[in-house]
């Protein structure tokens, strides 16, 4: 797991984190089905950069994007 954050400008903040999960159970990374299925290999790798910027005092603006992969295999 990655998670980095740096300060480009006063206002302005840009992050990224990054995950990677291996197991012999694919259910218990796939968190949308839950579905337990018979040993296999299960990989996961998740990329979400984002940034902050600050327009006023009172006013920000965020953006983000979040892009996974995943995918099983017998051993």
């Amino acid at each position: 797991m990655i998670d980095a954050r740096v300060r480009t400008t006063p206002e302005t903040t840009v992050t990224f984190g990054a995950r990677y999960d291996r197991t012999e159970t694919p259910g218990e990374i796939n968190i949308d089905s839950g579905v337990l299925s018979d040993r296999m290999q299960g990989k996961r790798i998740q990329f979400t950069p984002s940034f902050t910027h600050r327009v006023g005092t009172r006013t920000t603006v965020n953006g983000g994007w979040s892009g996974a992969s995943a995918c099983a295999q017998a051993p």
